[in-house]
């Protein structure tokens, strides 16, 4: 029944798990829904395939709902009354499998399939790009999905950076999982994006009012002067959201009678089938603060960091994830409002402010770490927790030996691509849990972050720095220099949470200036 009444392109194991998170049903409404339907109550940690005979057997063994017009009914019920006492401490002995016990087993299960050759465009498994600036350390990578990867399907997700002078732009793309040649319309729009914004900014240099409107943005907020420069930069940042506009629909023009094209999608092609996300941003040093502009078509996010700050007021959203016309949906890039000022003005930010690092990712990161406000705190440790990013450390915070001590290893899962690969990764939800205090108390314990990142650097199979010596060597890369984007991918290409199969890209933007 689920087979039939999902989409046929998940796996079972994946319609499981959306399940279980709550993103098909939640836990109590599936429940109800199988009480009507089958009248069995489902053991929701375990749901098993199961056929009309199989459902009637479960019936038997795990009870069943009485009907008022069946005796039959009624007597399996009193007879499962009967047991109920003397069943007591077998239901007792059947403890619901914890977090990691599901992930450990769920893991196991995903197999690695190359894109499908007959594909007329494809994209690269991963992709990493670095920045250095005097005032900043830019890293991103996007990976392959778990379910492309078991399906065979392409990675969708792109990402672009530049370094204007001081000046710094990123640009962020999800292509519509749906859409046959959505990967194509996140990589030509991100690269148009980024494009559009460097030869703005070099027109300003070059007609004199570069200066201007820097000194602009450093005036008082609330004055004229901020406010003009905020206009230059906000007719920057859309019309490079229109460039990539234009660039998809560009895109769509090339390829339309194109046979291979034609041949795989088995129909007329229509420019939605490039649809694609497109978070789009703008940062630039102001004093000892950051000027950031963005926006946002689609979903994803993008957020500024105080790691300076308490865990609460640490982080400020500098998107909103849209929204399409029914729950669920998500507007693109491809819908023709987005090539008008109007609409684009309601989606741009701004923000200045003394911030330590910016965050910006696609769905994919996002989703795992929501709700986003009070959640990408938790993300931000679990990247220095990593290793990815530095550690900010908090001299008020002394080390404590018994905290230090209860730190529990580093979490090993199955690599997808090797199955004979294991990949450790720190959790901050898993330390906290064990040393007794809660993730912001974490958030603020540099000494405890520091040991667990010790921690992990020692053990026997490390996310890329003494594990994975097959890859390594195939890479002709040492333990000891991988670069922070290296780090990151192989983070992004095997952390596991619950429900998460889908393509992930994250840039961060760490500005070593402003570390508190």
């Amino acid at each position: 029944f689920i087979r039939k009444s999902i989409d046929d392109s998940k796996t079972m194991d994946a319609v499981i798990e959306e399940i279980e998170n709550g993103k098909i049903f939640d836990k109590d409404s599936f429940s109800e829904f199988f009480r009507k339907n089958f009248r069995i109550i489902p053991n929701i940690s375990n749901i098993p395939e199961c056929s009309e005979n199989s459902v009637q057997n479960n019936a038997d063994t795990e009870g069943t709902v009485p009907d008022n017009n069946s005796d039959d009914e009624k007597s399996v019920a009193e007879n499962q009354d009967n047991k109920k006492t003397a069943d007591t401490d077998k239901v007792d002995e059947k403890k619901p499998l914890s977090n990691t016990e599901v992930t450990q087993h769920t893991a196991s299960l995903w197999k690695y399939q190359p894109v499908n050759p007959d594909e007329p465009e494809t994209n690269e498994e991963y992709i990493i790009n670095s920045i250095h600036l005097p005032y900043a350390d830019i890293i991103g990578a996007s990976v392959r999905g778990k379910k492309h990867k078991h399906d065979g399907s392409d990675r969708d997700d792109w990402f672009e950076m530049r370094d204007i002078g001081e000046i710094a732009v990123i640009a962020v793309s999800d292509g519509a999982g749906s859409k046959k040649f959505s990967g194509i319309g996140a990589k030509v729009s991100c690269k148009a994006a980024v494009e559009a914004a460097e030869k703005l900014v070099m027109k300003l240099h070059s007609d004199g009012n570069y200066e201007k409107t820097i000194e602009n943005i450093s005036a008082p907020l609330n004055s004229p002067e901020f406010m003009n420069g905020c206009g230059v930069f906000a007719d920057i940042i859309q019309q490079s959201v229109i460039a990539a506009y234009d660039a998809v629909q560009n895109a769509f023009e090339e390829r339309k009678s194109r046979y291979e094209y034609l041949e795989f999608l088995k129909r007329d092609m229509n420019v939605r089938d490039f649809s694609a996300t497109l978070l789009l941003m703008i940062t630039v040093p102001v004093n000892d603060e950051q000027f950031v502009i963005s926006c946002q078509i689609g979903d994803g996010m993008i957020a500024a960091v105080s790691s300076f700050m308490p865990c609460s007021e640490a982080v400020k959203l500098l998107g909103e994830a849209d929204g399409g016309a029914f729950a669920g949906e998500t507007d693109f890039l491809t819908s023709e409002s987005m090539k008008r000022r109007e609409t684009l003005m309601g989606r741009t930010r701004i923000a200045r402010r003394k911030i330590s690092d910016i965050l910006i990712m696609t769905d994919g990161v996002a989703d795992d770490y929501y709700p986003n406000a009070s959640q990408l705190s938790r993300l931000y440790t679990d990247l220095q927790l990593n290793n990815i990013i530095p550690v900010r450390d908090n001299p008020d915070k002394k080390a404590d030996n018994d905290i230090i001590s209860r730190i529990p290893e580093p979490v090993s899962y199955p690599w997808v691509n090797d199955n004979n690969i294991e990949i450790a990764i720190n959790y901050s939800s898993e330390i906290a849990q064990s040393c007794g205090i809660s993730t912001e108390d974490l958030w603020q314990n540099s000494a405890v972050i520091n040991a667990a990142r010790e921690k992990l650097r020692k053990a026997d199979n490390i996310s890329g720095e003494k594990q994975l010596k097959t890859w390594l060597d195939r890479k002709k890369l040492s333990a000891d220099n991988l670069s922070g984007e290296e780090k990151l991918k192989i983070w992004l290409d095997n952390y596991v949470e619950r429900g998460s199969f889908d393509d992930r890209t994250l840039v961060v933007c760490s500005l070593s200036g402003n570390r508190g």
